[in-house]
């Protein structure tokens, strides 16, 4: 194509075919610098091939760091159970590109096509590991789906009872606190209160001092934690039932966040149709 533009006298379609064929093999260069039809514009050559040497190495800086978001990406959605940087040849594969990566590009064109071919090979590798990854999800599977599904570890229902007891304690004392103080205000009120207010409030003073005394000196205590044991017993036994019934759609979630995740490695590493 760039002799077919030379004849033309198209020397911007010759330059760039000329870039495009130095860039595909070394020898495509050292045919143009013998070829008769080039032969009388050396410097045409020349500026094409440092060309190509500049495009060639900057295709190769962008390539390799492609390479590393890649194995980035993997690391990052990768399962926590099964994190993707363990996997044989994972780190060496890194350590190769990261190396790659920091070496300085060649000066000549024929050096840089060889580097450019060095960096070219560290993609199946990194196609590879996608593979086996995703193969080890598939594998791993029913267990990863099953993770996290197991009811929760039952608390003990006496102590629970026994703190809540205590909590129903220091209520009925907070309320009693409240209608002495209440009582007080009423006396030192003026005009006094009704005979039917005052003897109100003094019955249930009485009334919430009486409780509070039964239930300081263990006459209710025990029927009281006795009652909140029941009702924690009962109210454990319904979660656990529930979550024994919501299992198969955790399982079924989860496994469906495992597939997403599955497809999401094979799209962006194109295996997919592999």
């Amino acid at each position: 194509m760039a002799r077919l533009r030379m004849h033309e006298g198209n020397q911007r379609a010759v330059r760039d075919f000329l870039i495009l064929a130095f860039q595909a093999h070394f020898c495509f260069a050292l045919r143009a610098a013998g070829d008769v039809l080039f032969r009388g514009d050396v410097a045409l050559v020349r500026s094409c091939a440092i060309a190509a040497t500049r495009r060639t190495a900057h295709e190769m800086k962008v390539e390799l760091a492609r390479f590393l978001a890649a194995l980035k990406f993997l690391a990052h959605n990768s399962d926590h159970d099964h994190p993707a940087d363990q996997l044989a040849g994972f780190a060496s594969t890194r350590a190769e590109i990261a190396r790659l990566a920091g070496q300085r590009a060649a000066t000549t064109l024929k050096h840089v096509l060889s580097q450019k071919k060095e960096a070219d090979a560290q993609w199946p590798p990194v196609a590879r590991l996608a593979g086996d990854y995703c193969a080890l999800l598939r594998a791993q599977e029913e267990q990863i789906v099953r993770r996290g599904i197991a009811p929760r570890r039952r608390v003990d229902a006496e102590r629970v009872a026994r703190w809540l007891t205590r909590a129903a304690e220091v209520s009925v004392a907070a309320a009693l606190i409240g209608v002495v103080a209440g009582m007080f205000d009423y006396a030192a009120a003026a005009p006094m209160l009704d005979w039917q207010v005052t003897a109100s409030v003094s019955a249930f003073g009485v009334g919430m001092a009486t409780l509070w005394l039964m239930l300081y000196t263990s006459r209710l205590r025990r029927p009281t934690r006795n009652f909140f044991e029941r009702v924690v017993l009962a109210v454990q036994a319904r979660a656990q039932a529930r979550a024994e019934r919501a299992i198969p759609k955790r399982i079924a979630r989860n496994r469906a966040r495992l597939r997403k995740r599955i497809r999401r490695i094979e799209r962006y590493f194109g295996l997919v149709n592999s």
